[in-house]
C-alpha cells in the first residue's frame, strides 16, 4: 500500500471513532426542550410510621414451648390454636384417661383384697399375735437393759439382739399367715 493509502484508511478510522462518540455522548444528555416534571411534594404531619416487608420465609415464635405429657395417650381436647395467646394455669389440651382410670380402679380392688386378707389373718388367731408382741416388748426391754448395762458382755447383748430378731420374725410370721 501506498503512503495515501494508509493516511486515507486512518482518517476513515478517525471519522468512524468520533461519529460513535458523538452518537453515544448524544443519546445519554436530555433533550433540552423536554419539560421538567416537579415532584409530588405533601405537607408535613406528626403520625404513626408503619413500614411493611414483603418476603417469603417462615416464622419461628420466640416465646414457644414443648409440651411434654408424663404419660402417652390420645388427646381427647385440643383448646387453643396457633397463634393463641395463652395465660397461666390455662388448660391447652387433655389426655384420654379412660386406661388411667381403670388401673386406678384396679389398684384399689387389690389394695381392698389385701387389707381384708389381713384382717382376717389378725381376726383368725388373736393369741398367736398377742404372743408375738409379747415377746417382741420382752425382747425390746431386754436389748435396751443391755445397752444400759455397760457391765454386761458383748455375748450376753448378741444374745439378746438375735432374742429380738426371733421374735420380730415370729410376729411377722404369724401377721402373714
Amino acid at each position: 500500500m501506498k503512503r495515501g493509502g494508509w493516511f486515507l484508511a486512518l482518517l476513515a478510522g478517525l471519522i468512524l471513532i468520533g461519529g460513535a462518540g458523538y452518537a453515544g455522548f448524544r443519546s445519554t444528555t436530555p433533550p433540552t426542550n423536554a419539560p421538567v416534571q416537579t415532584p409530588t411534594t405533601v405537607k408535613v404531619e406528626r403520625g404513626d410510621v408503619q413500614q411493611t416487608v414483603t418476603a417469603p420465609g417462615k416464622l419461628v415464635g420466640l416465646r414457644e414451648i414443648d409440651l411434654s405429657f408424663g404419660t402417652g395417650g390420645a388427646l381427647t381436647r385440643l383448646d387453643v390454636r396457633p397463634g393463641d395467646t395463652v395465660t397461666k394455669g390455662q388448660i391447652l389440651a387433655a389426655l384420654d384417661t379412660a386406661d388411667l382410670q381403670l388401673q386406678v380402679a384396679q389398684a384399689g380392688q387389690n389394695f381392698l383384697i389385701q387389707q381384708a386378707a389381713y384382717s382376717s389373718t389378725i381376726q383368725a388367731d388373736p393369741s398367736a399375735v398377742n404372743s408375738a408382741r409379747a415377746a417382741l416388748a420382752s425382747a425390746n426391754t431386754a436389748y435396751q437393759a443391755a445397752q444400759q448395762n455397760l457391765g454386761l458382755k458383748d455375748d450376753q447383748i448378741r444374745v439378746d439382739c438375735a432374742g429380738l430378731e426371733d421374735a420380730e420374725n415370729f410376729m411377722l410370721a404369724a401377721r402373714d399367715a
